[in-house]
């Protein structure tokens, strides 16, 4: 099994705005969307690590593909002006603070493949 990962444009994800430019969503869509989740995670449980770090890999590339055009659509929703601290802000609480999570992912993905352990050593819950 080899793992691939689609990315779309983020203008390609599906969403509906109302006149508040807050996202909404039916029921239908949710429970669709909930149903794939669960789908997915029992595919991603099935990875062998080598795989799991080559697709944290994608996704974090396909992530940086899309971050300036992420942050540009927040900052023309939220009516935030370009260059300005607000849009620094989105990219720390956004782009940034997300390929940041992915590369921790990945850094304990790849210390349990070399070394059967993550990098902070064993957990134990009692």
């Amino acid at each position: 099994m080899t793992a691939t990962l689609k990315i779309k444009a983020f203008s390609e994800y599906e969403y509906e705005v109302n006149q508040e430019t807050s996202i909404t969503t039916s029921n239908g869509l949710l429970n669709k969307k909930l149903k794939d989740v669960h789908h997915n995670a029992r595919l991603f449980s099935e990875l062998t690590l080598a795989q799991r770090i080559s697709l944290v890999e994608e996704i974090k590339q396909g992530f940086v593909d899309v971050a300036e055009e992420m942050v540009q659509a927040e900052c023309k929703a939220k009516g935030l002006q370009v260059g300005t601290p607000e849009e620094s802000e989105a990219w720390a609480l956004g782009p940034v603070f997300v390929v940041r999570h992915l590369r921790l992912i990945q850094e304990s993905l790849q210390a349990l493949k070399n070394t059967g352990n993550t990098i902070i050593g064993k957990v134990f819950i009692e």
